[in-house]
């Protein structure tokens, strides 16, 4: 049971790590994509 919980653990934990990477990537196409726009509106 314990290497059931281990395991999980592992596995989510890696999951949280790429959605956090993947979050922090689309921060910065957003800050991108916002720069952007207020140039063209400049």
């Amino acid at each position: 049971m314990n290497k059931r919980a281990d395991t999980l653990e592992k596995r989510m934990r890696a999951q949280y790590t790429a959605l956090d990477k993947q979050m922090a990537n689309m921060s910065s196409l957003s800050t991108y994509m916002t720069q952007q726009i207020a140039k063209w509106n400049a």
